[in-house]
Parts: structure tokens; C-alpha cells; sequence
């Protein structure tokens, strides 16, 4: 079901990799997940976006966090620098939307 739309959509449940969108609307999407028309960005992925677009500033630890991600920097090697914890970092990674390295890596060597 899974796909880079779902992801960042505020219906997605990230513990169990779904769309929640009948459990919250209480109504069934009606749409392949190819074809969905539900799609609502959450909002920790708009403020990302918002973010890399210039229009919005992150608060220190987050924009650290995301500089530390972009270099490639796994949840642990993340969580050692600014001093969270690995499920801390985690967590702020599936809410801003973003795939963790391991998941890039796989990616990678599908295609």
C-alpha cells in the first residue's frame, strides 16, 4: 500500500504502515491508493516543505537534526549529536515525512 505520497499524508499510520483515513473520517477513501484524492499533507511535512522552500524557519534542533539527515546520518549516528535518543530522532524523522537510510539505501539498489 505504501508509497512517497502516503508518507507525508495525514492519514498515514506510521506504526502500521496504513491508510487511517476511514478510522479518522469514518468513511471508506473510495480510491486506489495509485489514484487517491483523500491526500492531505501533514502538517510537520508542510512545515518541512514550507522550510525548504524558504518560507519558514525550524527551530534549532530540528534544522540540525535535518542538516545531520541530509548528510546521511542514521537515527542512532542523529540521536548521539543532539543528544536525543534514537526513537526520539525516529520519531521526528516519520513525521517530517522523511524515509530513514536504510529505506533510501534499499531503494537504491531496487532500481
Amino acid at each position: 500500500m505504501e508509497n512517497e505520497k502516503c508518507r507525508s499524508c495525514l492519514y498515514y499510520c506510521t506504526r502500521t504502515k496504513t491508510c487511517d483515513y476511514i478510522l479518522i473520517v469514518g468513511e471508506s477513501r473510495k480510491c486506489s491508493v495509485k489514484d487517491c484524492d483523500k491526500y492531505v499533507l501533514n502538517r510537520s511535512a508542510q512545515i518541512l516543505s514550507d522550510y525548504l522552500a524558504g518560507k519558514r524557519s525550524l527551530p534549532p534542533t530540528d534544522k540540525l537534526m535535518l542538516e545531520l539527515y541530509e548528510r546521511g546520518h542514521s537515527d542512532v549516528e542523529i540521536g548521539r549529536v543532539t543528544g536525543k535518543g534514537m526513537l526520539i530522532v525516529a520519531h521526528w524523522r516519520k513525521k517530517m515525512g522523511l524515509p530513514s537510510q536504510k529505506e533510501i539505501a534499499e531503494s537504491c539498489h531496487e532500481d
